[in-house]
């Protein structure tokens, strides 16, 4: 039985970037690129599934034609291997490729020659083929260091939206203030990472602060 193996070489917070191999008779007998979306939590439509390790069938239909199908995904449904060049196209899904380029004009990694990077995968991977997902154990810790730097950022920003509401009718001290926008962003954080969407954080932030 052949193996498959991907490991997960970056997540910047907007896509995952990763190799992947065939292996046999524990030989690598293929590889090539991946690309995913970013972990969030596992959150359908947002994130890339979790670390584990998968049982993979081939699939058809007409959207993808032959591809494959990653089985008993944790909460999530229809996760595919399927043909795709960058991660606007994704939803949980993992699409492969040849190699790491720049196709559009976004400024992010894509991956080039898809389709037929697909067609050499069908060719080698039968059903019943074994997925491993891990992450390169050197760049993880960096990459959750980016992955956090870059929420507390995006909180930040989105809190910046009600901060006049906190300097201009509220007439606590200046202490309290500061302590209701550090707050403020705390709680956009957690609600980033949770996957909530920014007008509903946004309406969140502005009746906490009302009730303050």
């Amino acid at each position: 039985m052949k193996r498959i193996e991907i490991n997960r070489l970056s997540d910047d917070g907007t896509q995952t970037l990763g190799e992947l191999r065939v292996i046999e008779e524990g030989k690598v007998i293929y590889e090539c690129k991946t690309l995913e979306l970013p972990y969030k939590d596992n959150s359908r439509n947002i994130s890339c599934i979790p670390e584990g390790t998968y049982k993979v069938t081939r699939r058809f239909s007409e959207k993808y034609r032959h591809h494959f199908l990653i089985n008993e995904v944790p909460n999530r449904s229809f996760i595919l291997i399927h043909p795709a060049n960058y991660y606007s196209q994704l939803r949980g899904c993992i699409a492969v490729g040849a190699e790491f380029k720049k196709i559009n004009e976004d400024n992010y990694l894509d991956v080039a020659d898809s389709k037929k990077t697909l067609l050499d995968l069908l060719k080698l991977i039968t059903d019943d083929a074994v997925l491993s997902i891990s992450y390169n154990k050197l760049k993880s810790e960096k990459m959750k260091k980016v992955q956090i730097a870059k929420t507390v950022l995006t909180a930040v920003r989105l809190v910046k939206k009600v901060l006049p509401i906190i300097n201009k009718e509220d007439k606590s001290p200046k202490w309290v203030k500061v302590l209701k926008s550090v707050g403020a962003v705390a709680v956009a954080t957690a609600l980033i990472l949770l996957g909530v969407d920014s007008d509903t954080i946004l309406i969140i932030i502005n009746t906490l602060i009302e009730l303050v």
